[in-house]
């Protein structure tokens, strides 16, 4: 079996708008993905997902509920875990940050309706986040991408 990854990330919420990542990249279309990042041997879930959002985005956040996690079959294996943030301080990191595939990362907070007509990561974001947000997120939902 090849090497699977984990990854863990924050779903933050202001104002009900989510912070999203915009990454654009020479010759591919935009993407938007809320912040996460690899968890490396030894480190904690939650510890990278609030380490992800201030270094990609400057905030400092507390990751609370986890919300989603996720099996990735295809075209990586591996799992993320998506907590819900809490923001505790910090500026928003307006400029875009150069990213090492030539292409750069930029932070927005986005409506809804502004994520439901884009190409979004995770998945949920565009299905039944939205629907769970209002009752409640009884517990975690085990999604197989």
């Amino acid at each position: 079996m090849d090497k699977q990854y984990i990854y863990a990330g924050v779903i933050l919420e202001d104002s009900d708008m989510v912070l999203m990542l915009k990454r654009t990249r020479p010759g591919m279309p935009d993407t938007y993905a809320a912040p996460h990042g690899i968890v490396k041997t030894g480190q904690r879930l939650r510890d990278v997902a609030k380490r992800e959002v201030f270094q990609q985005c400057g905030l400092v956040v507390e990751a609370r509920q986890l919300l989603y996690v996720e099996e990735i079959i295809t075209p990586v294996e591996g799992f993320r875990f998506w907590f819900r943030g809490e923001w505790i301080a910090g500026d928003p990191v307006t400029e875009a940050l150069a990213h090492d595939e030539g292409g750069k990362i930029e932070p927005r907070w986005l409506t809804q309706e502004q994520i439901l007509s884009r190409k979004v990561d995770p998945m949920m974001l565009l299905g039944d986040y939205w629907s769970l947000r209002e009752t409640g997120f009884e517990s975690p939902r085990y999604i197989i991408i």
